[in-house]
């Protein structure tokens, strides 16, 4: 579900990104945490994956994810069929239920807490349709968002905003020095959605 509280700004993604003069690109599977206000985060096509932000307004540290799948138990069984433990490093925010109560552990050590921490979920597309006409059985997109969800109101933290499903990529842009998030929909408009 796409929900529609952005307002679209006069820039279209390409301008906001000359307007940065320096900028950090996150890579799927990975996270990062800042609390320097010259910190800002660049996702580029977040298709199935989940872009997780997080940001306290009062201290002004924040963070992204850039999650591929929903949980670890998918990992841990899928080879052999038995749960085998996962290299902790090797998976470093790869999985909603192993990234967000890492990325949280980090920003808390920059001086976060739940209270004055929002989050923001982007992406979790439909690109393919697999089974016949019946759908996609894998439903990535949908699975990540759920997961990510539920992790985030298990931690205590609130989310103020997602901008998931549809079946177009994203890109987004967080800038950590006043929590702006700018997200545009391949072939769409520029969303500043905080």
């Amino acid at each position: 579900m796409i929900q529609t509280q952005s307002h679209a700004s006069n820039l279209d993604l390409t301008d906001v990104l000359k307007q940065i003069s320096s900028i950090e690109e996150i890579a799927i599977g990975d996270f990062k945490a800042s609390s320097l206000s010259k910190t800002n985060y660049y996702v580029k096509n977040i298709t199935t994956g989940l872009c997780v932000i997080m940001y306290d307004t009062h201290a002004r540290v924040g963070g992204i994810a850039y999650i591929i799948l929903p949980d670890s138990e998918f990992q841990q069984t899928q080879t052999t069929g038995f749960k085998k433990p996962l290299d902790d490093n090797a998976f470093k925010a790869c999985y909603a239920d192993i990234a967000l109560p890492k990325l949280w552990e980090h920003l808390q050590g920059l001086g976060a807490n739940a209270e004055n921490t929002q989050c923001v979920l982007i992406g979790g597309s439909q690109l393919f349709t697999f089974g016949g006409g019946r759908g996609n059985p894998l439903n990535i997109g949908a699975r990540n968002a759920i997961t990510a969800r539920t992790t985030l109101a298990r931690m205590g933290l609130s989310i103020k905003h997602t901008e998931v499903g549809g079946n177009r990529p994203r890109h987004a842009v967080f800038m950590l020095a006043d929590g702006r998030i700018y997200v545009q929909m391949k072939g769409g408009e520029t969303l500043r959605i905080v």
